[in-house]
């Protein structure tokens, strides 16, 4: 039997973590159409700014799943850029590239009093700047003393975080970098207005650099199109930059010609974010074991946790590709150390389980391919796959999970749609199965007592709830991580 990748394996190490990637809106056969919220708005008085601020968050869906915390990426202009941003993040953190973030998008008032870091002779740039300029210390200071502490008393924040701005918000990004240096550690700066004033930035940049050898951060910059002082100023940073030669300064410069000042965020937020965060991940986990086997795991993500200021664990992802790879090489004894690494860092790891039930297969390992197989089964009652491999030894599957048959008119009460949150399931009776539908699927559901129900193929299990009068009012979604507690609303 065939240990296919990790990634295409990924089902079975926990349903509840991949409802993370899993579309909000349950289709059209299941429910009316409802919105789907990709953030939330509020708001702040700000003492420094002697305005009301409002901003939209972005939580990660995996935020609600556990006890973890996020690094915390500072949107400017969430107007244009909130949802390509909140997509780019979601894409690439659901891949393993990057961390999930919390995405702070901080929406305009006065964009050009905020973003510019001072008020240029008059008649600069052909315009009179008669609004308000030069405002970029109140700003970032409202954003370091007041909008970034109030984000860390409500959510579970990391310290490292991302600052991400275009054109304006690009200049202001650098006014951060060079001024408050211990706010930020990742800049991704998209055509940055770095002409305005003569270039003063660039050239306040030179000294700082000079003064702040130690300097440690992340910074991308784009550019499309543009040209003359826009490009120039950019070109200037840049043989800055290299000239200072910052040891623990990750940066890069990028141009795209074929695109718009307008259209330049969209591919910049996507590239930098990856550019900010290289190296987060192994980028091939097998040449990586080959080289240095486990330890070369450790000492990876030793370092990116060195660089991100909190610990990084070796993701479960990584893992599992090296021992997809070594079984399929049949060097079971490495496959083996692997699967054995992955139960230490999680015993409820039924990927792992299962990966280890195979290779004891392989071998002819009956007693141990039975044992690894049971434990998924208890865990993980609906797994076909250890229900295949314990019938194919004979093993009474129902001795492991005993099954309750329950009558029609016995699970009629639970027939009905059941909310958490944005989330709808749907339970109906159908060919004398009872189904729940919901956005993780389609699963029958198989009794285990009157109330508790297991899935077959997705790993959950499901406790009806019942008021004193025995009516059902929820069902409470136990997942290997986390509960979900559903309110029946029909």
């Amino acid at each position: 039997m065939k240990i296919d990748t990790f990634a295409r394996a990924l089902l079975h190490i926990s349903l509840g973590a991949l409802m993370a990637f899993a579309p909000l809106a349950v289709s059209a056969a299941t429910q009316a159409s409802e919105p789907v919220v990709i953030g939330e708005k509020f708001q702040i008085e700000s003492k420094v700014l002697a305005e009301t601020r409002s901003y939209v968050i972005y939580i990660p869906d995996s935020y609600k799943s556990g006890k973890d915390a996020y690094p915390v990426l500072v949107l400017q202009d969430p107007e244009n850029n909130f949802a390509h941003t909140r997509a780019a993040v979601h894409l690439l953190s659901g891949n393993g590239r990057i961390p999930a973030m919390i995405i702070v998008g901080i929406n305009n008032t006065d964009r050009a009093r905020d973003m510019t870091p001072t008020r240029p002779a008059a008649g600069f740039g052909d315009m009179p700047w008669r609004g308000g300029v030069g405002g970029a210390d109140k700003f970032l200071s409202f954003i370091a003393d007041e909008l970034l502490p109030t984000i860390d008393r409500n959510y579970r924040t990391r310290p490292y975080r991302v600052l991400v701005g275009h054109s304006f918000g690009g200049l202001f990004a650098v006014y951060a970098l060079i001024n408050r240096p211990e706010v930020f550690k990742g800049y991704v700066v998209i055509s940055p207005s770095l002409w305005w004033d003569d270039q003063v930035l660039v050239k306040a940049a030179q000294p700082f650099f000079a003064a702040h050898k130690d300097l440690r951060a992340d910074l991308y910059m784009s550019m499309a199109d543009e040209g003359d002082a826009m490009l120039g100023g950019a070109w200037k940073l840049s043989a800055v930059l290299e000239e200072s030669k910052l040891a623990n300064v990750r940066w890069q410069f990028k141009r795209f010609p074929e695109e718009e000042h307008g259209t330049i965020p969209y591919i910049s937020t996507y590239e930098g974010l990856q550019a900010v965060f290289a190296g987060y991940r192994i980028a091939n986990p097998t040449a990586l074991f080959e080289e240095g086997g486990l330890p070369a795991f450790e000492r990876h993500y030793a370092d990116v946790s060195k660089r991100l200021g909190y610990t990084v664990p070796v993701p479960a992802r990584a893992y599992g590709d090296a021992l997809s790879e070594m079984s399929n090489r049949e060097r079971f004894a490495e496959a083996e150390e692997i699967g054995k690494k992955m139960l230490e860092q999680d015993p409820k790891n039924t990927w792992a389980l299962s990966a280890l039930a195979q290779i004891a297969a392989k071998q002819k390992d009956d007693a141990r391919a039975i044992g690894y197989s049971t434990q998924v089964l208890q865990l993980y009652p609906g797994s076909s796959q250890a229900r295949a491999m314990l019938v194919k030894y004979k093993v009474d599957v129902d001795k492991i999970v005993p099954t309750l048959d329950l009558s029609p008119k016995a699970v009629t009460p639970y027939v009905g749609e059941y909310r958490f949150q944005d989330e709808v399931t749907k339970v109906s009776f159908e060919k004398d199965k009872l189904i729940a539908i919901s956005s993780f699927g389609k699963c029958e559901l198989r009794a285990l007592t009157q109330t508790k129900f297991y899935c077959i193929d997705i790993e959950v299990a499901l406790q009806f709830n019942q008021d004193k009068h025995g009516r059902v009012v929820g069902v409470t979604f136990k997942w290997a991580d986390h509960d979900e507690g559903y309110k029946k609303v029909k």
